[in-house]
Protein backbone atom coordinates (compact mmCIF):
# COMPACT_ATOMS: atom_id res chain seq x y z
CA UNK A 1 0.00 0.00 0.00
CA UNK A 2 1.52 3.58 -0.75
CA UNK A 3 1.62 5.33 2.59
CA UNK A 4 1.03 9.03 3.36
CA UNK A 5 4.50 9.35 4.24
CA UNK A 6 6.02 8.62 0.86
CA UNK A 7 8.04 11.92 0.04
CA UNK A 8 7.90 11.29 -3.73
CA UNK A 9 4.05 11.16 -5.65
CA UNK A 10 3.99 7.48 -7.38
CA UNK A 11 4.07 7.78 -11.03
CA UNK A 12 0.48 6.69 -12.16
CA UNK A 13 -0.90 5.91 -15.80
CA UNK A 14 -4.43 4.55 -17.02
CA UNK A 15 -5.30 1.63 -19.28
CA UNK A 16 -8.12 -0.01 -19.89
CA UNK A 17 -8.14 -3.37 -19.71
CA UNK A 18 -10.58 -6.59 -20.22
CA UNK A 19 -11.34 -8.61 -16.68
CA UNK A 20 -14.03 -11.17 -15.52
CA UNK A 21 -17.13 -11.61 -17.41
CA UNK A 22 -19.84 -9.10 -17.99
CA UNK A 23 -23.24 -11.25 -17.19
CA UNK A 24 -25.38 -9.66 -19.33
CA UNK A 25 -23.76 -8.53 -22.17
CA UNK A 26 -22.70 -12.33 -22.46
CA UNK A 27 -25.83 -13.44 -21.53
CA UNK A 28 -27.41 -11.27 -24.53
CA UNK A 29 -24.19 -11.93 -26.90
CA UNK A 30 -24.10 -15.96 -26.48
CA UNK A 31 -20.52 -16.27 -26.05
CA UNK A 32 -18.95 -14.74 -23.37
CA UNK A 33 -17.94 -11.28 -23.34
CA UNK A 34 -15.56 -9.93 -20.79
CA UNK A 35 -15.96 -6.52 -18.93
CA UNK A 36 -14.09 -3.17 -19.61
CA UNK A 37 -12.90 -0.70 -17.48
CA UNK A 38 -10.20 1.54 -16.94
CA UNK A 39 -7.29 0.61 -14.80
CA UNK A 40 -4.90 2.88 -12.82
CA UNK A 41 -1.17 1.40 -12.38
CA UNK A 42 0.56 3.04 -9.51
CA UNK A 43 4.82 2.50 -9.30
CA UNK A 44 5.95 3.98 -6.35
CA UNK A 45 8.81 6.26 -6.71
CA UNK A 46 12.25 4.39 -7.17
CA UNK A 47 10.80 0.94 -7.54
CA UNK A 48 10.06 -1.63 -9.88
CA UNK A 49 6.80 -2.88 -8.89
CA UNK A 50 3.86 -1.72 -9.69
CA UNK A 51 0.36 -2.29 -8.52
CA UNK A 52 -3.60 -1.81 -10.58
CA UNK A 53 -6.94 -1.33 -9.81
CA UNK A 54 -9.75 -0.24 -11.45
CA UNK A 55 -9.73 3.86 -11.24
CA UNK A 56 -13.71 4.61 -10.96
CA UNK A 57 -12.89 2.28 -7.54
CA UNK A 58 -9.41 3.56 -6.31
CA UNK A 59 -9.76 7.09 -6.76
CA UNK A 60 -13.17 7.62 -4.39
CA UNK A 61 -11.21 5.31 -1.80
CA UNK A 62 -8.18 7.59 -1.99
CA UNK A 63 -10.04 10.76 -1.43
CA UNK A 64 -11.69 9.03 1.40
CA UNK A 65 -8.45 7.95 3.00
CA UNK A 66 -6.46 11.65 2.47
CA UNK A 67 -10.46 13.28 4.15
CA UNK A 68 -9.24 11.29 7.14
CA UNK A 69 -5.74 11.94 7.12
CA UNK A 70 -4.24 8.60 5.69
CA UNK A 71 -3.44 9.36 2.36
CA UNK A 72 -2.06 12.27 0.47
CA UNK A 73 -4.70 15.28 -0.54
CA UNK A 74 -3.02 16.78 -2.61
CA UNK A 75 -1.86 13.39 -4.54
CA UNK A 76 -5.54 12.40 -5.11
CA UNK A 77 -6.43 16.15 -6.32
CA UNK A 78 -3.63 15.47 -9.13
CA UNK A 79 -4.73 12.11 -9.99
CA UNK A 80 -8.14 12.93 -10.64
CA UNK A 81 -7.20 15.66 -13.09
CA UNK A 82 -4.53 13.59 -14.53
CA UNK A 83 -7.35 10.98 -15.08
CA UNK A 84 -9.94 13.35 -16.09
CA UNK A 85 -7.73 14.69 -18.75
CA UNK A 86 -6.66 11.04 -19.93
CA UNK A 87 -10.45 10.61 -20.38
CA UNK A 88 -10.65 13.66 -22.66
CA UNK A 89 -7.40 12.42 -24.52
CA UNK A 90 -5.71 15.95 -23.53
CA UNK A 91 -1.94 16.27 -22.26
CA UNK A 92 -1.90 17.41 -18.40
CA UNK A 93 0.04 20.41 -18.13
CA UNK A 94 3.31 19.45 -16.56
CA UNK A 95 6.80 19.53 -16.85
CA UNK A 96 8.50 17.68 -19.25
CA UNK A 97 8.62 16.99 -22.85
CA UNK A 98 5.85 16.59 -24.21
CA UNK A 99 4.97 12.82 -26.36
CA UNK A 100 1.99 14.85 -28.19
CA UNK A 101 4.62 16.65 -30.12
CA UNK A 102 7.18 13.39 -30.53
CA UNK A 103 8.60 12.99 -33.77
CA UNK A 104 10.72 10.30 -33.58
CA UNK A 105 8.16 7.62 -33.19
CA UNK A 106 4.91 6.61 -35.66
CA UNK A 107 1.51 8.25 -35.34
CA UNK A 108 -0.10 4.99 -33.94
CA UNK A 109 2.77 4.93 -31.16
CA UNK A 110 2.19 8.35 -30.31
CA UNK A 111 -1.89 7.64 -29.56
CA UNK A 112 -1.32 4.72 -27.71
CA UNK A 113 1.20 5.71 -25.34
CA UNK A 114 -1.12 8.83 -24.64
CA UNK A 115 -4.15 6.70 -24.45
CA UNK A 116 -2.15 4.82 -21.87
CA UNK A 117 -1.47 7.66 -19.55
CA UNK A 118 2.24 8.58 -21.11
CA UNK A 119 1.87 12.38 -21.19
CA UNK A 120 5.36 12.90 -21.05
CA UNK A 121 8.94 11.40 -22.88
CA UNK A 122 10.57 11.42 -18.95
CA UNK A 123 7.84 9.22 -17.92
CA UNK A 124 8.23 7.04 -20.99
CA UNK A 125 12.00 6.69 -20.02
CA UNK A 126 11.28 6.15 -16.56
CA UNK A 127 9.22 2.91 -17.22
CA UNK A 128 10.54 0.05 -15.09
CA UNK A 129 11.52 -3.17 -16.49
CA UNK A 130 7.77 -5.18 -15.02
CA UNK A 131 5.73 -2.62 -16.75
CA UNK A 132 6.90 -2.44 -20.72
CA UNK A 133 5.17 -5.52 -21.36
CA UNK A 134 1.79 -3.33 -21.05
CA UNK A 135 2.84 -1.04 -23.20
CA UNK A 136 3.36 -3.59 -26.30
CA UNK A 137 5.92 -6.07 -27.96
CA UNK A 138 7.39 -2.25 -28.76
CA UNK A 139 7.48 -1.10 -25.02
CA UNK A 140 11.05 -2.01 -24.24
CA UNK A 141 12.27 -0.26 -27.63
CA UNK A 142 10.19 2.63 -27.23
CA UNK A 143 11.75 3.41 -23.70
CA UNK A 144 15.49 3.09 -25.13
CA UNK A 145 14.10 5.73 -27.44
CA UNK A 146 12.84 7.62 -25.10
CA UNK A 147 16.15 7.71 -22.74
CA UNK A 148 17.93 8.17 -26.08
CA UNK A 149 16.45 11.01 -26.95
CA UNK A 150 16.99 12.32 -23.49
CA UNK A 151 20.54 11.57 -23.50
CA UNK A 152 20.30 13.50 -27.10
CA UNK A 153 18.59 16.67 -25.98
CA UNK A 154 21.30 16.83 -23.25
CA UNK A 155 24.57 15.95 -25.00
CA UNK A 156 22.99 18.82 -27.70
CA UNK A 157 22.75 21.54 -24.99
CA UNK A 158 26.21 20.43 -23.77
CA UNK A 159 28.02 20.66 -27.67
CA UNK A 160 25.94 24.07 -28.01
CA UNK A 161 27.79 25.57 -25.18
CA UNK A 162 30.89 24.33 -26.69
CA UNK A 163 29.67 25.94 -30.01
CA UNK A 164 29.35 29.09 -28.42
CA UNK A 165 32.34 29.30 -26.43
CA UNK A 166 34.54 28.09 -29.71
CA UNK A 167 32.64 30.89 -31.54
CA UNK A 168 33.80 33.25 -28.61
CA UNK A 169 37.46 31.88 -29.38
CA UNK A 170 37.35 32.65 -33.20
CA UNK A 171 36.04 36.13 -32.86
CA UNK A 172 38.44 36.71 -30.01
CA UNK A 173 41.23 35.57 -32.33
CA UNK A 174 39.73 37.29 -35.29
CA UNK A 175 40.60 40.53 -33.72
CA UNK A 176 44.12 39.98 -32.48
CA UNK A 177 44.65 39.27 -36.49
CA UNK A 178 42.75 42.39 -37.61
CA UNK A 179 44.65 44.83 -34.90
CA UNK A 180 48.23 43.16 -35.78
CA UNK A 181 47.28 43.77 -39.52
CA UNK A 182 46.36 46.94 -39.26
CA UNK A 183 49.73 47.59 -36.95
CA UNK A 184 51.61 45.65 -40.07
CA UNK A 185 49.67 48.28 -41.99
CA UNK A 186 51.02 51.36 -40.45
CA UNK A 187 54.73 50.13 -40.26
CA UNK A 188 54.89 49.87 -43.61
CA UNK A 189 53.37 53.18 -44.11
CA UNK A 190 56.34 55.03 -41.69
CA UNK A 191 58.97 52.56 -43.66
CA UNK A 192 57.39 54.31 -47.13
CA UNK A 193 57.66 57.92 -45.76
CA UNK A 194 60.94 57.44 -44.30
CA UNK A 195 62.70 55.94 -47.28
CA UNK A 196 61.24 58.73 -49.93
CA UNK A 197 60.07 58.76 -53.50
CA UNK A 198 62.35 56.59 -55.72
CA UNK A 199 65.44 57.99 -57.84
CA UNK A 200 63.79 58.28 -60.96
CA UNK A 201 64.75 55.73 -63.99
CA UNK A 202 67.67 57.06 -65.81
CA UNK A 203 66.66 57.09 -69.64
CA UNK A 204 68.93 55.29 -72.46
CA UNK A 205 70.96 57.72 -74.30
Amino acid sequence: MIGIRQEVMPHVRFEQKDWGRNEEASKKAGIHIPNRSTFIIITSHGSKDSSEHIVEEWLPRKREEASRGNYNLAWVEHFEKQYEGWKKGHEIPREGTPILTWQAISPEQNARLRAMGYTVIEDLAAVPDNALGNIGLDGRSLRDMARAWLNEGKDKGINAQLIAEQAVKIDNQQATIDNLQSQIDQLKSQLSEKRGPGRPRSEAA
